[in-house]
């Protein structure tokens, strides 16, 4: 805490990028910070977990749920693989169902459902349709309109699946991000108009090492959230 509150700034690495360009670029995740020189103004560290075992482990119970949630993923995925491929290649379609779901993040829900996702689509649509001056552009607004809204309500039962597989794969990530949370290293604040309020973290890494690929897991109803509330008054210089 003394070495933190003495320097100037701070900075964990949590990837190393080596190449000799940056299109050649290749990534990994176990950056040596050991090997920085020693510099009074400036903290560093690394993104790694130390030693966690016995803190960091599953318990039966958890393991139990897990694969309970995995059961239902599987059973969801099969009734709604269908839609879930139809939207693929649907680039507009894809984009409002992001924008729906971050709309319930910053509203603090996570609860979804192809009834409320329909509401939520005819207004939007309606809205951009309203906005356009040019008669033209407003009939083909409209058709685009009748076909989205028409596929949804065809396909209401899949996307409900759907949905119940998005709120199935929340599970399992709450129950690993509260498993890390258990283990203390650093404590965390986000500023507020009034102070700073400490928090919990923003978010984990799962790092693959045979893959050396990676996954985050954030808990959306905290920091994602924040991220979509707070006000944008960012600090220059």
């Amino acid at each position: 805490g003394k070495k933190i509150q003495n320097s100037k700034f701070g900075i964990i690495f949590h990837t190393k990028y080596t190449g000799r360009s940056l299109s050649s670029l290749s990534s990994s995740f176990n950056p040596n910070v050991d090997a920085f020189k020693n510099n009074k103004k400036v903290w560093v560290d690394d993104a790694t977990f130390k030693d966690v075992s016995g803190i960091g482990s599953l318990t039966l119970k958890e393991v139990e749920k897990i694969y309970k949630h995995l059961e239902n993923i599987r059973t969801n995925l099969r009734k709604s693989k269908g839609f879930i491929n139809s939207i693929q290649g649907n680039q507009a379609l894809f984009s409002y169902l992001n924008m729906y779901i971050n709309s319930n993040i910053r509203g603090g829900s996570e609860s979804f459902s192809s009834k409320e996702f329909l509401k939520w689509i005819d207004i939007r649509l309606q809205k951009e349709l309203d906005s356009m001056k040019s008669e033209k552009g407003k009939t083909k607004k409209e058709e685009k309109k009748e076909k989205i809204i028409q596929k949804l309500t065809n396909e209401k039962n899949q996307m409900d699946s759907m949905f119940l597989l998005h709120s199935e794969l929340k599970n399992i990530k709450t129950i690993l991000i509260r498993k890390f949370e258990e283990i203390q290293s650093i404590n965390t604040f986000i500023k507020t108009s009034d102070g700073f309020r400490v928090t919990k973290q923003e978010g984990f890494v799962g790092i693959d090492r045979l893959t050396n690929k990676a996954i985050k897991l954030v808990d959306r109803l905290e920091f994602s959230r924040a991220n979509f509330n707070v006000p944008k008054n960012w600090i220059k210089g």
